[in-house]
């Protein structure tokens, strides 16, 4: 898309990118932006290019007072709330309650061992049958 073809507040305003020309052009343009930012994502990204063009294109086009002087403008703020959204996405990713950046290994079923009984759950369940023994109704563990 040539940046010398201007979007003017009129027809943004006017036909709110309702030329179905015009539309296919600019989600053909987002998405290549977005298949190309996905691209330098590490792997393992969830996001769809589809998705990361929606989240961008929704918001931008129903803020009745934002503004752009031409394609370009326009792109460069699409390419701006992409990288906003990638980098949110990516603390999320991060968040240690999500597990944070603990190393992530498959799994394999043979790995798994049923847990010993160590002298602390020992104690336990020692006390709940002592505890049982005089008051059945407080022993109960829901």
């Amino acid at each position: 898309m040539p940046d010398n073809d201007s979007i003017g507040p009129k027809e943004i305003q006017a036909t709110r990118f309702a030329s179905e020309e015009m539309i296919v052009e600019l989600y053909t343009e987002l998405r290549t932006m977005a298949n190309a930012k996905l691209n330098k994502q590490p792997p393992g990204q969830t996001l769809q290019a589809t998705a990361l063009v929606h989240d961008v294109y929704l918001p931008l086009s129903k803020d009745s007072n934002q503004r752009w002087d031409n394609k370009g403008h326009f792109f460069a703020t699409a390419a701006e709330a992409m990288r906003r959204i990638l980098v949110e996405q990516a603390r999320r990713k991060s968040a240690s309650k999500r597990g944070g950046n603990v190393e992530k290994r498959p799994f394999h079923e043979h790995e798994i061992q049923a847990p010993e009984a160590d002298e602390k759950t020992l104690q336990v369940n020692e006390a709940l049958d002592l505890l049982e023994a005089e008051d059945s109704v407080k022993a109960a563990i829901e």
